[in-house]
């Protein structure tokens, strides 16, 4: 049963990942094109290799795609994970609407959509305050910080053991730690900021119905159905 519930969640992860490229096509162009370019800065800064010098258009070449295999796979991760958290903060305020939509059904009065819960009234966040309370939530629950970071050292552990073929193992070890804490902030971060946005996009469509029906000409019964969660 877990394990369907597992492969449940990883399917719609990913449909709702396919349906919304923006979000992985963004990750992918960041960690693809600006780390790399970030990383030769770096080296060049703090001198990572000794005797640094001028790489040939070739080697630039074969160092980028080399760099390119596990920046590929960052950006997935770190999608997926916005992907999750923005499918259960649509789910979990679906919830909510769903329970208050089955009262307003439950108690027959002249206009069951004239009084609306106080958590409708919550107005959408802008990117700043988004990212303001995805911080604040890292603060004040750090134990989803630790488990992203225990997830991205046992991958890491795993990947060096199977294989030498990551860039990333050429790199000096305090390189290599600042890496994965910056991976399981960014993860986490994604993560929390999805669940928000998630939220606030399914409440906007709610309200957005609610509205309509209060500009109907009758006002008494709505004139179309609520806003249902589709996922697929």
């Amino acid at each position: 049963m877990r394990v369907e519930s597992y492969s449940k969640t990883l399917a719609e992860t990913v449909v709702f990942m396919l349906r919304n490229p923006r979000s992985f096509f963004i990750h992918f162009m960041s960690w693809v094109f600006a780390v790399p370019m970030l990383f030769i800065f770096f080296a060049i800064i703090f001198n990572f290799y000794e005797n640094l010098t001028i790489p040939s258009l070739q080697e630039v070449v074969e160092i980028y795609f080399e760099f390119c295999i596990p920046l590929t796979i960052f950006a997935v991760i770190i999608s997926y994970q916005e992907a999750k958290g923005n499918l259960k903060g649509v789910v979990s305020e679906q919830q909510v609407w769903n329970r208050w939509y089955t009262r307003q059904q439950a108690v027959p009065q002249d206009n069951p959509f004239e009084e609306l819960s106080s958590f409708a009234n919550k107005q959408p966040d802008t990117y700043f305050l988004t990212a303001e309370r995805t911080l604040l939530s890292m603060l004040r629950k750090p134990q989803q910080f630790i488990l992203h970071l225990i997830c991205w050292i046992s991958g890491f552990v795993v990947v060096y053991g199977i294989t030498d073929l990551f860039v990333i193992e050429e790199m000096p070890d305090t390189v290599q730690i600042l890496l994965v804490i910056t991976l399981a902030f960014i993860s986490c971060y994604q993560r929390i900021k999805g669940n928000m946005n998630g939220t606030n996009s399914q409440r906007r469509a709610w309200m957005d119905w609610y509205n309509r029906q209060q500009q109907a000409e009758d006002g008494l019964q709505p004139t179309e159905s609520p806003p249902m969660l589709g996922v697929f």
